[in-house]
């Protein structure tokens, strides 16, 4: 869907960043699309494993795997002005998002894609045996064990970024980064 999306704007498919990326496969799947890729995240445990995994872009260049903050990602070397798709899978409800999107007008083209997604709750597919029961048991889990202890960001989570501040949202604002653009996909 990213990818449809992307093309179907515009995008190009020169450079794509990845952060909070963690070691999940968002950044290699997309990747194959991609002349150059970046992914990074704050954690050295995370891109150490990244690393160990490895993956490729389009034009055979190794993913490069970096060791930062989402907040801080336009001083890396080679990314400023120039990517095409920016993309951070299940990560974004840790972000400060008024530090983060000065990044990204920093980092991403005019005409490219922020694409930020999450997943709401504990889910069981309804093929599973029991699906209802164990459903139920997860909705259990969440709402009565877990949600004393709920952080800011997994309450962003839970509610699939509906209450994400947005670029028009917080105290800073691109040209290209316009509300009338901006397309919500479930």
């Amino acid at each position: 869907m990213i990818i449809y999306h992307h093309n179907k704007t515009g995008g190009r498919f020169d450079s794509l960043l990845d952060v909070g990326r963690g070691h999940e496969n968002a950044t290699r799947d997309l990747a194959r699309s991609f002349d150059t890729v970046v992914g990074v995240d704050p954690s050295p445990k995370m891109i150490s494993t990244a690393r160990e995994l490895g993956g490729k872009a389009s034009s055979r260049k190794p993913i490069r795997f970096v060791v930062d903050v989402a907040e801080n990602y336009s001083s890396i070397e080679g990314v400023k002005w120039s990517e095409d798709l920016l993309i951070s899978a299940v990560a974004a409800h840790w972000f400060s998002m008024s530090d983060f999107w000065p990044e990204a007008a920093k980092t991403v083209r005019p005409g490219g894609t922020v694409a930020l997604w999450t997943c709401a709750s504990l889910y069981c597919h309804p093929s599973a045996p029991n699906a209802t029961s164990v459903q139920n048991a997860l909705y259990r889990l969440e709402r009565d064990i877990l949600k004393p202890f709920e952080l800011p960001g997994n309450k962003l989570s839970a509610v699939l970024y509906d209450d994400l501040p947005l670029p028009w949202l917080v105290p800073f604002r691109a040209r290209w980064f316009r509300e009338s653009d901006f397309v919500r996909l479930e």
